[in-house]
């Protein structure tokens, strides 16, 4: 009996692990497919021509390399070492900015023109309301909140001066 049950488990656990071999496998090259799908000349001569066509259109694009650009890199440094305060509605409204800056970030880096401006405009308004808040701090808090903003404020300012000097 115990023999019976033993070389049935083992049919058994051998058809599930082929079947989840062959899922993967067919998974394998969907992914492979995929990835070199993008690489194909077709593939890229159709980007080329979109591009193009983009631009014979008028549609506004953003032509800045987020990865390589110093501003980028600082604010994604201030987002991650931003302190936190004892008031937490100054904690709040900084936690939206840091989101805000992200979006902010990756729709740059998407290339998303409405996208920008959408949370440029949040930025502002989450800066705003952080300006209004920091009357409920401390000097010593007000003094370190005022050097992240600044700092966050004129490297949004150069990433938009270079965005709209490449128009």
């Amino acid at each position: 009996m115990m023999k019976v049950l033993t070389q049935s488990f083992i049919k058994r656990s051998k058809n599930e692990t082929t079947i989840f071999f062959r899922i993967t496998h067919i998974n394998y090259y969907f992914l492979r497919y995929r990835k070199t799908q993008r690489f194909s000349p077709v593939y890229q001569f159709l980007q080329r021509c979109k591009k193009k066509a983009e631009n014979e259109a008028g549609i506004n694009s953003i032509s800045i390399n987020i990865s390589e650009n110093v501003n980028a890199a600082e604010i994604t440094n201030l987002i991650s070492s931003f302190p936190k305060f004892k008031n937490t509605a100054v904690n709040e409204e900084i936690n939206t900015l840091k989101y805000t800056l992200q979006n902010y970030l990756y729709a740059i880096d998407a290339g998303n023109v409405s996208g920008k401006n959408k949370t440029f405009k949040n930025l502002e308004k989450s800066y705003k309301k952080i300006q209004k808040l920091r009357k409920y701090l401390s000097k010593d808090d007000d003094a370190v909140l005022n050097r992240y903003l600044v700092r966050l404020k004129t490297n949004v300012t150069f990433i938009e001066d270079s965005i709209n000097s490449k128009k």
